[in-house]
């Protein structure tokens, strides 16, 4: 009896006890704080990626079919040359042309694969697991410049659908009940600086970037 009472008070081991108790919690929380890291920082990645193609896009061939006109021409009346743009006039603007408002693209669906490989290269440099079907560009008439100057759309490139390359993600995704499979949709929009290649289409030589990665 008396060694079943000093049994009972040993202590000795309690503190292994103890840790099996919480260790399976420590292993989970440890494991969503590394997840958690690791999905911003594909977030962020996702992001630059879609700069730099936003960058490299507004100084390429045009991705999608250029518009028959590539100046700030409209398609009727006769403004005076070097008026300014005003987008907030609508079709009063003096550069509105109803023959271009907005032209996107995605992947092998785009009319001139040439400049889009050059900048989906560039963009997969960034982010490694990335597919040209997750690349969209997209071209907007933004107002700028002048009567007579040269279209400079707003162009915006934007990474959508990359799968997460790590695998807890998805898991994590569902104890908070939001898929987290994907990184979530990412662009950026820059103003058109050099579309001046647009007619070489295919064939341009400004572009210098090998056709595959």
């Amino acid at each position: 009896m008396r060694r079943i009472v000093c049994f009972l008070r040993c202590e000795t081991g309690g503190t292994t006890v103890e840790f099996v108790a919480i260790m399976f919690s420590f292993v989970i929380v440890t494991f969503m704080i590394l997840e958690i890291a690791l999905a911003l920082f594909w977030w962020q990645t996702a992001q630059k990626a879609a700069q730099v193609g936003a960058r490299w896009a507004i100084i390429s061939d045009w991705i999608v079919t250029a518009p028959a006109a590539t100046f700030n021409t409209p398609s009727s009346g006769t403004p005076l040359f070097g008026a300014p743009c005003d987008i907030s006039q609508g079709a009063s603007d003096p550069c509105y042309n109803s023959g271009f408002t907005t032209s996107s693209c995605t992947g092998s669906a785009c009319a001139n694969q040439k400049p889009f490989s050059d900048v989906y290269c560039r963009m997969k440099a960034v982010l490694p697991n990335l597919q040209p079907s997750n690349v969209t560009v997209t071209y907007t008439y933004a107002g700028v410049g002048f009567v007579g100057g040269p279209l400079e759309p707003a162009v915006t490139v934007e990474v959508s659908n990359v799968p997460f390359p790590s695998g807890f993600a998805d898991v994590l995704g569902s104890f908070f009940g939001s898929a987290l499979s994907t990184i979530p949709p990412m662009a950026a929009t820059l103003i058109a600086e050099d579309l001046s290649t647009q007619n070489l289409g295919t064939s341009g030589t400004l572009n210098t970037g090998g056709s595959t990665c």
